[in-house]
């Protein structure tokens, strides 16, 4: 809504915070700018169905425009302002670039190769993913030299010697069924980056255009139900993608959870909105694992948050979207 009808991005008055805090920050600019009464027409219009504004305005004596109030008569009703109307063509272009920089990470055998997560291109040569995807490889007898990333081209790439170009460990609240209100601190966002042999991401494809790598993110702050799209390699199977959406941020945004369905070797998959604009890296399942639990969701680690921890040096993710 302020967006779409008032013109005004989320992003530009407040942060990635929670929904009391942007809704305050919201008010405190409306009232400041002189647009509250503007905002508060655009509230009553968009949430025309709620009982309690419809209320509170009568009770109020809250006169709306009526331009706005034909609105009402229309057949047609706009149920979530901010859901983008997306161009099919272009949106199944930008879902091939972002699939065409997304890889499944393995381990080289004797015998094959042993799955182990999905990544994808943060710069020419800079492979983010989750981190104790890579703890787990080489926590099993791996060494760097043996890991391999697919891109779906069948391009396969080593990592360069000096490999590890940022990482953040995992929390110990991550495997806590019920933290009791116990948050990861800031810097454990379980998160690895590593420094590619050669540059994929310059490489051009079958099509003739560049690979590229993913160099935005979406600056909005999420909402729940809003839509996401996981570019996944479940058990080291080729590329799948699939739906979910936004549950809720734990307290200090660290951690989101998601209803995505996923499996062993999701972890560290790029997580999109429905624009394809990158919000999150998946990290893993519900830490419940009692057999009579019935599974409620799945985590991922903001990319926001990521961005912060990153070192300036890599010029990751230097705009926002």
């Amino acid at each position: 809504m302020l967006y779409f009808d008032l013109d005004k991005p989320l992003g530009h008055i407040v942060g990635n915070v929670g929904m009391s805090e942007a809704v305050f920050a919201v008010i405190t600019q409306a009232r400041a700018e002189g647009w509250l009464d503007t905002l508060i027409d655009a509230i009553l219009v968009d949430r025309r169905g709620n009982p309690l504004l419809r209320q509170w305005a009568a009770d109020i004596g809250w006169q709306t425009e009526p331009d706005q109030l034909e609105a009402l008569s229309n057949l047609e009703r706009t149920i979530r302002a901010h859901a983008p109307e997306l161009d099919p063509m272009r949106w199944r272009q930008r879902l091939a670039q972002q699939e065409s920089r997304t890889c499944r990470i393995d381990a080289e055998t004797a015998t094959g190769y042993v799955p182990f997560g999905t990544g994808f291109l943060i710069g020419p040569d800079l492979c983010l993913t989750a981190g104790h995807v890579i703890e787990e490889a080489l926590g099993a007898s791996h060494k760097p030299e043996d890991l391999r990333l697919w891109f779906p081209d069948e391009q396969a790439c080593g990592l360069h010697t000096d490999w590890q170009a940022a990482r953040s460990p995992r929390s110990p609240v991550d495997e806590l069924a019920n933290p009791n209100g116990m948050l990861p601190e800031q810097d454990q966002l379980d998160f690895a980056v590593l420094r590619i042999a050669g540059s994929p991401g310059t490489d051009r494809l079958s099509s003739g255009q560049p690979r590229g790598w993913i160099t935005t993110m979406r600056e909005r702050a999420l909402e729940q139900f809003d839509e996401l799209v996981l570019l996944q390699h479940l058990d080291g199977e080729s590329q799948t993608m699939a739906f979910g959406a936004v549950i809720d941020f734990n307290g200090n945004h660290t951690r989101l959870r998601h209803t995505v369905n996923t499996a062993h070797g999701s972890s560290g998959a790029p997580c999109f909105d429905i624009s394809l604009d990158l919000v999150a890296v998946h990290q893993g399942g519900d830490p419940d694992k009692r057999r009579s639990h019935l599974p409620t969701h799945n985590v991922a680690i903001p990319a926001l948050a990521i961005r912060r921890a990153l070192p300036a040096a890599l010029n990751a993710f230097r705009r926002l979207h």
